[in-house]
């Protein structure tokens, strides 16, 4: 239903002129994705906590590298020219086919398969049919748009290991707060009002984690958290729930 929404809802020209220059930029996207490697190692050589979707980027790098220098190696400039461009909406100055791979994984959560494709691609032609190079192309921008879906994946990632660093700093200094006075806690609160603005989600998960983990001792600090989500209308197991999902 989506394929056939698509097909009656778009404009696009065969002119190359139209077509972005700086697309496909598959090696920008490898450099960002080897310093997110490089960041979440340095992260394991230091013992950080790393979440599940880090491991992962770990274990597969060689597969997306091999699928970069695959893109890299047989799609020129020549089979671009020769596919319809966009000439509206958000993804103007892209080839048409490229679309259709973003939309297919972004309404998937990047879980494609050949029945997913072939159902797709045919209710997209039941209305417009594609050029013979658009469908030759098919295989090549599933794998760009993948690798692109990685990366906004892995930019998640670096900013989720540096909150989680952010919260296990805090973390440590709300304990030993607690410890010296209510006054020290108080003093502690107060900075971290005036330094930190809207929590991010993989921020509070940590920090909740490690002040679960003190058990009694740390309910002053895990109050005073719960009315500060509270405030930025978030709930704690609901945070949890996220972040690890």
């Amino acid at each position: 239903e989506h394929a056939r929404d698509l097909a009656v809802n778009h404009k696009v020209t065969r002119d190359s002129r139209f077509l972005s220059p700086a697309f496909p930029n598959i090696e920008e996207d490898r450099r960002f994705l080897l310093q997110a490697y490089k960041a979440i190692n340095e992260d394991v050589k230091s013992r950080q906590p790393l979440v599940p979707a880090s491991e992962w980027l770990l274990d597969n790098f060689y597969v997306i590298e091999e699928q970069i220098k695959e893109i890299e190696n047989n799609f020129s400039n020549k089979i671009l020219a020769g596919l319809p461009v966009l000439l509206t909406g958000h993804y103007k100055g892209l080839p048409r086919v490229y679309w259709l791979a973003i939309e297919m994984i972004a309404h998937t959560e990047g879980i494609i398969n050949d029945e997913v494709v072939t159902r797709f691609i045919r209710a997209f032609q039941s209305e417009v049919s594609l050029t013979s190079a658009e469908l030759w192309s098919i295989p090549y921008m599933l794998r760009i748009g993948l690798i692109k879906n990685i990366r906004k994946i892995a930019l998640h990632i670096v900013e989720a290991q540096e909150q989680r660093k952010s919260a296990d700093k805090w973390s440590e200094r709300f304990l030993d707060s607690i410890q010296r006075s209510q006054e020290e806690l108080q003093k502690t609160i107060d900075e971290f009002d005036k330094s930190t603005g809207v929590m991010e989600s993989a921020f509070v998960e940590r920090l909740l984690q490690r002040l679960r983990d003190q058990g009694g001792e740390a309910s002053p600090i895990l109050r005073w958290l719960d009315e500060k989500l509270a405030d930025q209308d978030m709930i704690a197991e609901s945070v949890i729930q996220s972040e690890h999902h």
